[in-house]
Protein backbone atom coordinates (compact mmCIF):
# COMPACT_ATOMS: atom_id res chain seq x y z
CA UNK A 1 0.00 0.00 0.00
CA UNK A 2 1.58 3.27 -0.78
CA UNK A 3 -0.14 6.35 0.37
CA UNK A 4 -3.63 4.80 0.50
CA UNK A 5 -6.42 7.30 1.98
CA UNK A 6 -10.19 6.12 2.14
CA UNK A 7 -13.07 7.52 3.34
CA UNK A 8 -16.68 6.59 4.28
CA UNK A 9 -19.12 9.40 2.70
CA UNK A 10 -17.55 12.51 3.73
CA UNK A 11 -15.58 11.03 6.82
CA UNK A 12 -11.81 10.07 6.53
CA UNK A 13 -10.91 6.49 7.51
CA UNK A 14 -7.47 6.30 6.26
CA UNK A 15 -4.93 8.99 6.05
CA UNK A 16 -2.02 8.09 3.24
CA UNK A 17 -1.49 4.71 5.04
CA UNK A 18 1.82 2.48 3.56
CA UNK A 19 2.33 -0.54 3.94
CA UNK A 20 5.14 -3.49 2.49
CA UNK A 21 3.86 -6.97 3.48
CA UNK A 22 6.34 -10.15 1.88
CA UNK A 23 5.52 -13.31 0.88
CA UNK A 24 4.81 -16.19 3.78
CA UNK A 25 4.81 -13.23 6.49
CA UNK A 26 1.90 -12.91 9.22
CA UNK A 27 1.85 -9.13 9.92
CA UNK A 28 -0.44 -7.67 12.25
CA UNK A 29 -2.65 -4.34 12.44
CA UNK A 30 -2.72 -2.98 15.91
CA UNK A 31 -4.12 0.19 17.74
CA UNK A 32 -7.20 1.25 19.81
CA UNK A 33 -10.89 0.96 18.55
CA UNK A 34 -11.35 3.08 15.18
CA UNK A 35 -7.97 3.43 14.32
CA UNK A 36 -8.73 2.13 10.85
CA UNK A 37 -7.44 -1.45 11.25
CA UNK A 38 -10.53 -2.84 9.77
CA UNK A 39 -10.65 -0.48 7.09
CA UNK A 40 -7.43 -1.20 5.74
CA UNK A 41 -8.37 -4.69 5.65
CA UNK A 42 -11.59 -3.41 3.40
CA UNK A 43 -9.58 -1.53 0.88
CA UNK A 44 -6.83 -4.37 0.58
CA UNK A 45 -9.75 -6.41 -0.52
CA UNK A 46 -11.64 -3.58 -2.72
CA UNK A 47 -14.64 -3.61 -0.42
CA UNK A 48 -13.83 0.12 -0.25
CA UNK A 49 -12.05 1.81 -2.74
CA UNK A 50 -9.52 4.04 -1.94
CA UNK A 51 -9.64 7.79 -3.11
CA UNK A 52 -5.67 7.80 -3.44
CA UNK A 53 -2.46 6.36 -3.35
CA UNK A 54 -1.98 2.73 -4.53
CA UNK A 55 -2.44 -0.70 -3.74
CA UNK A 56 -0.17 -3.17 -5.35
CA UNK A 57 0.56 -6.88 -5.69
CA UNK A 58 3.40 -8.88 -7.29
CA UNK A 59 3.77 -4.89 -8.88
CA UNK A 60 0.50 -4.67 -10.27
CA UNK A 61 -2.12 -2.52 -9.38
CA UNK A 62 -5.10 -3.52 -7.62
CA UNK A 63 -6.56 -0.81 -6.07
CA UNK A 64 -9.45 0.36 -8.69
CA UNK A 65 -10.01 -4.03 -9.04
CA UNK A 66 -13.69 -5.46 -7.92
CA UNK A 67 -13.73 -7.63 -4.79
CA UNK A 68 -13.94 -11.17 -7.00
CA UNK A 69 -11.40 -9.98 -9.31
CA UNK A 70 -9.08 -9.55 -6.34
CA UNK A 71 -9.86 -12.69 -5.22
CA UNK A 72 -9.11 -14.56 -8.01
CA UNK A 73 -6.27 -12.48 -7.84
CA UNK A 74 -5.16 -14.59 -4.36
CA UNK A 75 -6.71 -12.46 -1.76
CA UNK A 76 -9.06 -13.30 0.78
CA UNK A 77 -10.58 -11.76 3.37
CA UNK A 78 -12.43 -13.21 6.55
CA UNK A 79 -14.29 -9.81 7.69
CA UNK A 80 -15.20 -9.32 11.53
CA UNK A 81 -18.09 -10.50 13.58
CA UNK A 82 -17.72 -14.09 11.28
CA UNK A 83 -20.26 -12.97 8.67
CA UNK A 84 -21.26 -16.60 7.98
CA UNK A 85 -24.53 -17.43 6.14
CA UNK A 86 -26.58 -18.33 9.16
CA UNK A 87 -29.49 -20.18 7.51
CA UNK A 88 -27.30 -21.75 4.90
CA UNK A 89 -25.25 -25.02 6.31
CA UNK A 90 -21.81 -25.56 6.51
CA UNK A 91 -21.36 -27.20 3.65
CA UNK A 92 -22.83 -24.82 1.28
CA UNK A 93 -20.99 -22.15 3.22
CA UNK A 94 -17.80 -23.98 2.47
CA UNK A 95 -19.08 -24.38 -1.12
CA UNK A 96 -19.94 -20.58 -1.38
CA UNK A 97 -16.05 -20.04 -0.57
CA UNK A 98 -15.04 -21.77 -3.63
CA UNK A 99 -17.18 -20.36 -5.73
CA UNK A 100 -14.44 -18.81 -8.40
CA UNK A 101 -12.87 -22.37 -8.61
CA UNK A 102 -14.82 -24.11 -11.62
CA UNK A 103 -13.14 -27.40 -11.52
CA UNK A 104 -15.52 -29.59 -9.30
CA UNK A 105 -13.07 -32.01 -8.13
CA UNK A 106 -10.63 -29.09 -7.15
CA UNK A 107 -13.50 -27.42 -4.97
CA UNK A 108 -14.08 -31.58 -3.33
CA UNK A 109 -10.39 -31.36 -2.23
CA UNK A 110 -10.30 -28.36 -0.71
CA UNK A 111 -13.47 -29.29 1.13
CA UNK A 112 -11.71 -32.13 2.41
CA UNK A 113 -8.49 -30.44 3.68
CA UNK A 114 -10.71 -27.94 5.03
CA UNK A 115 -12.70 -30.37 6.84
CA UNK A 116 -9.49 -32.01 7.89
CA UNK A 117 -8.31 -28.64 9.22
CA UNK A 118 -11.61 -28.35 11.11
CA UNK A 119 -12.72 -31.29 12.71
CA UNK A 120 -15.86 -30.43 14.00
CA UNK A 121 -16.99 -28.56 11.23
CA UNK A 122 -16.86 -32.19 9.60
CA UNK A 123 -18.87 -33.41 12.25
CA UNK A 124 -21.34 -30.37 11.50
CA UNK A 125 -21.33 -30.69 7.53
CA UNK A 126 -25.05 -30.46 7.57
CA UNK A 127 -25.61 -28.23 10.41
CA UNK A 128 -26.97 -24.61 9.80
CA UNK A 129 -24.49 -22.37 10.26
CA UNK A 130 -26.55 -20.19 12.45
CA UNK A 131 -26.79 -22.83 15.10
CA UNK A 132 -22.82 -23.04 15.38
CA UNK A 133 -20.90 -21.95 18.57
CA UNK A 134 -18.95 -18.82 18.29
CA UNK A 135 -15.62 -21.03 17.98
CA UNK A 136 -16.85 -23.22 15.25
CA UNK A 137 -18.37 -20.33 13.45
CA UNK A 138 -14.58 -18.48 13.45
CA UNK A 139 -13.55 -21.74 11.99
CA UNK A 140 -15.92 -21.85 9.64
CA UNK A 141 -15.09 -17.93 8.33
CA UNK A 142 -11.62 -19.23 7.99
CA UNK A 143 -12.34 -22.47 6.32
CA UNK A 144 -14.57 -20.89 3.49
CA UNK A 145 -11.93 -18.26 3.29
CA UNK A 146 -9.29 -20.77 2.16
CA UNK A 147 -12.22 -22.54 -0.04
CA UNK A 148 -10.27 -20.02 -2.75
CA UNK A 149 -7.03 -21.67 -2.17
CA UNK A 150 -5.52 -17.93 -1.23
CA UNK A 151 -2.20 -16.73 -0.98
CA UNK A 152 -3.00 -13.86 1.27
CA UNK A 153 -5.23 -14.19 3.65
CA UNK A 154 -6.86 -11.17 5.48
CA UNK A 155 -8.41 -12.21 9.09
CA UNK A 156 -10.45 -9.45 10.82
CA UNK A 157 -10.72 -10.08 14.70
CA UNK A 158 -10.60 -13.79 14.91
CA UNK A 159 -10.55 -14.25 18.63
CA UNK A 160 -13.65 -11.55 19.46
CA UNK A 161 -15.92 -13.19 21.77
CA UNK A 162 -14.37 -16.48 21.98
CA UNK A 163 -13.26 -18.10 25.37
CA UNK A 164 -9.03 -18.34 26.26
CA UNK A 165 -9.55 -22.40 25.42
CA UNK A 166 -10.89 -21.50 22.07
CA UNK A 167 -8.96 -18.42 21.28
CA UNK A 168 -6.23 -20.55 21.51
CA UNK A 169 -7.28 -23.02 18.85
CA UNK A 170 -7.70 -20.19 16.66
CA UNK A 171 -4.21 -18.82 17.54
CA UNK A 172 -2.81 -22.17 16.56
CA UNK A 173 -4.56 -22.55 12.87
CA UNK A 174 -3.40 -19.51 12.15
CA UNK A 175 0.32 -20.81 12.79
CA UNK A 176 -0.51 -23.28 11.24
CA UNK A 177 -1.13 -22.02 7.81
CA UNK A 178 1.94 -19.27 8.49
CA UNK A 179 3.92 -22.35 8.78
CA UNK A 180 2.10 -23.38 5.08
CA UNK A 181 3.30 -20.16 4.03
CA UNK A 182 0.79 -18.65 3.29
CA UNK A 183 0.81 -14.78 3.77
CA UNK A 184 -1.55 -13.22 6.54
CA UNK A 185 -2.64 -9.39 7.13
CA UNK A 186 -3.75 -9.92 10.90
CA UNK A 187 -5.73 -8.07 12.49
CA UNK A 188 -6.36 -8.47 16.36
CA UNK A 189 -7.92 -6.78 19.14
CA UNK A 190 -5.67 -8.41 21.73
CA UNK A 191 -2.21 -7.36 20.77
CA UNK A 192 -0.32 -9.93 23.03
CA UNK A 193 -2.14 -12.69 20.74
CA UNK A 194 -1.48 -10.38 17.66
CA UNK A 195 2.43 -10.39 18.27
CA UNK A 196 2.58 -14.07 19.43
CA UNK A 197 1.83 -15.19 15.70
CA UNK A 198 3.06 -12.24 14.03
CA UNK A 199 6.11 -11.83 12.27
CA UNK A 200 6.28 -7.80 12.36
CA UNK A 201 3.25 -5.28 13.34
CA UNK A 202 2.07 -2.10 12.06
CA UNK A 203 0.11 0.31 14.94
CA UNK A 204 -2.36 2.77 13.57
CA UNK A 205 -4.21 5.68 15.22
CA UNK A 206 -6.63 7.59 13.38
CA UNK A 207 -5.89 6.24 10.38
CA UNK A 208 -1.91 6.59 10.13
CA UNK A 209 0.64 4.57 10.76
CA UNK A 210 2.30 5.52 13.67
CA UNK A 211 4.88 2.81 14.13
CA UNK A 212 6.24 -0.04 12.68
CA UNK A 213 8.51 -2.89 14.11
CA UNK A 214 9.12 -6.81 14.50
CA UNK A 215 6.27 -8.54 16.66
CA UNK A 216 9.60 -9.09 19.19
CA UNK A 217 10.19 -5.58 19.26
CA UNK A 218 6.82 -4.02 19.84
CA UNK A 219 6.56 -6.25 22.30
CA UNK A 220 9.60 -5.38 23.99
CA UNK A 221 8.82 -1.46 24.09
CA UNK A 222 5.58 -1.02 26.29
CA UNK A 223 6.37 2.20 26.08
CA UNK A 224 4.83 2.65 22.44
CA UNK A 225 1.86 -0.06 23.05
CA UNK A 226 1.38 2.77 25.76
CA UNK A 227 1.13 5.60 23.72
CA UNK A 228 -1.19 4.28 21.10
CA UNK A 229 -3.35 0.99 22.73
CA UNK A 230 -3.32 2.75 26.50
CA UNK A 231 -2.50 -0.31 28.37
Amino acid sequence: MREVSASYGKVRALHGVSLKISPGEVVALIGANGAGKSTTLRVMSGLIGATTGDILLDGVSIARQRPDTIVRRGIAHCPEERRIWPELTVHENLALGGYICGDRAEVKRRMEAVLTRFPRLRERSAQMAGTLSGGEQQMLAIGRALMSAPRILLLDERSLGLSPLIMQEVLTVIRQLRDQGITIVLVEQNVHNALSVANRAYVLTTGRVVAEDSAAGLLKNPDVLRAYLGG
